[in-house]
């Protein structure tokens, strides 16, 4: 599984991006925290470029890009 850090997030974040094997479907939340990304500042998650909740599931195949809350008028 890959996922990456966009804009903001990526300067808090473990590393911009990474590759990590999972044993298992995890939750995408856990995976955002596991990489010191606090999920109150999180915006917009993409799941295979398609926008889904934190508490969806990921797998190994799975592309996860992650962006913070956007903010402005």
């Amino acid at each position: 599984m890959k996922i990456s850090f966009h804009m903001t997030l990526a300067v808090n974040a473990t590393a911009k991006e990474a590759e990590i094997d999972l044993p298992n479907e995890t939750k995408i939340e856990d995976l955002i925290t596991q990489m010191n990304v606090a999920i109150h500042d999180v915006g917009i998650i993409l799941k295979n470029g398609k926008w889904v909740s934190h508490d969806s599931y990921a797998g190994n195949d799975d592309k996860i890009e992650v962006f913070p809350e956007l903010a402005g008028g």
